[in-house]
């Protein structure tokens, strides 16, 4: 069955870029019902597609043996709070209900998501689009992250579109000279993307050694996350190693072009750096001497 030509379209591709953003930053905007995040609007669709199919189709619902331990995980965490919650005669229902409510709406929010990127992509793709949808969203993060740094008062309209807890807000006063802060992505939870992000690119010159692949983009690609991620949080630097890790983590089987992609990939990311400093040293003496005394 041939795809509508609307999911060819580069408007779908930029589409599939802002969808896939609200949903790894799940943003709580002022003034909607229950401070409820883009990742719960997500998972309501989901849950609609979802049923819908299993209407549509007419079909039994058979379940899904891999996501048996999640459930039982799921099940025993409950069991075990409400245990606690017994014993110690309180009210926390975090563990007991709340935090398997949001797992399950994480899941069909995920349905969902993967649903309208499985309708733009094409077969012939040798890189997956969720890979290069997924760095490009952290770059366009991380690049909004550093808008918002320059000029505060965009910083300060996009704050205040976003529910902010007093905790955040407290962190975001003592933090807000020296640490990057971006739309919906604050502090460690940043610092998981990044790094996932990070490890992505990794997987993308280990694994894609048969094809040609512009190394030079993904080594860029990699810098910029690893420095500026670095500013939104330390946390980043792990993902960094493990990308690391795995690109030259010795393979069972030699292959040229992997040892090639590697050498270069490791060339890039340490050439430029030391270019760029030189460039600043050089055209900027100031800073030299000031990191000298």
């Amino acid at each position: 069955m041939r795809k509508h030509y609307l999911f060819d379209s580069k408007l779908y591709y930029s589409f599939l870029h802002i969808l896939l953003f609200f949903y790894i930053y799940s943003i709580q905007f002022v003034g909607v019902p229950l401070s409820i995040g883009t990742r719960v609007f997500m998972g309501i669709i989901g849950f609609s597609m979802f049923s819908y199919k299993l209407l549509e189709t007419f079909k039994p619902f058979v379940f899904n043996k891999q996501f048996l331990n999640l459930y039982i995980a799921l099940f025993f965490i409950s069991f075990f709070s409400f245990l606690s919650v017994i014993y110690n005669k309180t009210f926390d229902l975090e563990f007991f209900l709340k935090y398997q409510i949001s797992i399950v709406i994480i899941i069909f929010a995920s349905y969902f998501v993967t649903k309208m990127i499985s309708y733009g992509s094409k077969d012939d793709r040798h890189i997956p689009i969720i890979f290069k949808l997924f760095i490009n969203v952290v770059l366009i993060q991380i690049a909004i992250a550093l808008i918002m740094f320059v000029f505060p008062p965009i910083r300060d309209s996009l704050n205040t579109i976003q529910v902010t807890s007093e905790l955040e807000l407290k962190l975001l006063e003592k933090t807000l000279e020296f640490r990057l802060i971006g739309f919906g992505s604050k502090f460690f939870g940043s610092g998981i993307v990044n790094g996932f992000a990070l490890i992505l690119i990794g997987s993308i010159i280990k694994y894609n050694s048969d094809i040609k692949i512009n190394v030079l983009k993904h080594a860029l690609s990699f810098l910029f996350i690893f420095i500026f991620g670095m500013m939104m949080a330390r946390t980043t630097i792990i993902g960094a190693l493990l990308a690391l890790g795995i690109v030259f983590w010795p393979s069972l089987k030699l292959n040229l072009n992997q040892i090639k992609n590697n050498l270069k990939f490791l060339f890039f990311i340490f050439f430029i750096p030391t270019i760029l400093i030189f460039a600043i040293f050089s055209l900027f003496p100031e800073i030299r001497d000031s990191l000298e005394l």
